[in-house]
C-alpha cells in the first residue's frame, strides 16, 4: 500500500493508463537466500537499505525512475537503451564497492510498457526479467532490441558494446538471442 501511495504521489494524475517506449530492467542480488541466512536481522536489514537506495541514487541520477523494489531486486525504468545501459553498469560497478554486498545480474529489455499507478506493465517488462534469469552473475543480458538500439545510439562507440550470446528457449517468450553488455573499458 506504501508503495503504491508513494508512486502515485511521485506521479499525481497517473492513475490513468498510457502506453510509452521505454527500456525496463531489473537488478537482482546474487544468491540473496543463502545470504539471508547467514547475516543477522541488523545487518540483512542495513544490506537491503544499502540497495535499494543505492540503486535508487544511482537510478535517479541518469533522469530515470526507481520504478519498485522487491526486496533482493530493483526495477526501473529508463526512457533510453543508452540511459538504461548507463545505470546498468553504474550498479555493477558502485555496489561491488560495497563490503558484503552480492554481485548483481541485470537484464533489460526495450519496447512498449503500460504505465499505471506509478508501476509499469507488459511483454517489455516479461523479457527484462526473463533476461535478468539468462545474467551471469556480474553481468548484464538485454534483449535484442536493446541491442540494436544501442548499437545505433551515439553513445555506443564510447561507452560501451553488447555481444551476442547463444539463442536459447525461454519460457514464454520462444527462442530468443540475448546479447551480455560490455563498458568499452573490459
Amino acid at each position: 500500500l506504501a508503495a503504491t501511495v508513494g508512486r502515485y504521489l511521485d506521479k499525481p494524475g497517473s492513475d490513468d493508463e498510457t502506453e510509452a517506449l521505454a527500456t525496463v530492467g531489473f537488478a537482482d542480488l546474487v544468491s540473496f537466500t543463502r545470504l539471508s541466512r547467514q547475516l543477522d536481522e541488523a545487518d540483512l536489514a542495513a544490506l537491503v537499505q544499502t540497495f535499494e537506495s543505492v540503486s535508487a541514487d544511482i537510478v535517479h541520477g541518469e533522469g530515470s525512475r526507481l520504478v519498485k523494489t522487491l526486496g533482493d531486486e530493483v526495477m526501473f525504468a529508463a526512457s533510453t537503451p543508452d540511459r538504461a545501459a548507463r545505470i546498468a553498469l553504474a550498479l555493477h560497478q558502485t555496489h561491488a564497492q560495497v563490503d558484503h554486498m552480492p554481485q548483481l545480474r541485470i537484464g533489460m529489455a526495450t519496447g512498449t510498457v503500460l504505465n499505471r499507478m506509478g508501476d509499469v506493465f507488459g511483454t517489455t517488462v516479461n523479457r527484462a526479467s526473463r533476461m535478468t534469469a539468462i545474467a551471469r552473475p556480474g553481468t548484464t543480458v538485454v534483449d535484442s532490441t536493446t541491442s540494436e538500439a544501442l548499437h545505433d545510439s551515439s553513445a555506443y562507440a564510447t561507452d560501451f558494446h553488447t555481444r551476442a550470446l547463444a539463442p536459447r528457449p525461454v519460457r514464454g517468450l520462444g527462442i530468443v538471442r540475448p546479447y551480455t553488455l560490455v563498458s568499452d573499458g573490459e
